[in-house]
């Protein structure tokens, strides 16, 4: 008879555990990310291709302070306007040990004088340093360019899902476990 309860109770915290585990898991923190460039845009391959190179002015998330922001355009081949699949665009600091890089869609470029501008949705793609347990991400972004003056700017604004650090993960999986230890003498 002991070695029933025994075995019921051990099956028992045995699906218990699984299913912390699975819940741990599945546990991410979303935070808000928004940045902000300015800098120049070469548009010598036009109308194929543009690219610019930017400063961070304006960083407002948890992650590392992002300095740099390296941008490929690829022109919509169909209208000869926008930013076509595949559109990456990736921000660093300055030891570029923290990058994190975004695939973005958008377009048509809206053309008022010698402004034009672009607007669309970004999705994560891959990051280092801080930025390597993001899991996931989206929002939405835009640019100008003053095409004479070769001027740029840039802002994404979204938020990027990450995995708790082990420490919040320990705590939470006590918690559980203390949860499940007071709901079992009672």
């Amino acid at each position: 008879m002991l070695v029933n309860q025994v075995m019921t109770m051990n099956s028992k915290y045995r699906g218990l555990s699984i299913g912390a585990l699975a819940l741990l898991a599945s546990f991410a923190v979303a935070s808000p990310f928004t940045v902000v460039s300015t800098g120049t845009i070469d548009d010598s391959n036009s109308p194929v291709s543009y690219t610019t190179s930017e400063t961070v002015v304006f960083n407002a998330s948890s992650f590392a302070a992002l300095n740099n922001l390296s941008f490929l355009g690829a022109y919509n081949a169909v209208q000869s306007t926008g930013v076509g699949a595949g559109t990456l665009a990736t921000y660093s600091n300055i030891a570029n040990t923290d990058t994190v890089t975004f695939a973005l869609i958008g377009g048509p470029f809206t053309l008022s004088g010698t402004t034009s501008s672009i607007s669309g949705s970004w999705s994560f793609v891959s990051g280092t340093g801080t930025f390597a347990s993001v899991l996931s991400g989206n929002g939405t972004w835009s640019a100008s360019y003053i095409t004479a003056a070769k001027f740029s700017t840039t802002s994404l604004v979204g938020e990027l899902s990450t995995v708790p650090e082990p420490a919040t993960l320990a705590c939470i999986g006590l918690g559980l476990a203390g949860l499940m230890r007071r709901r079992n003498r009672a």
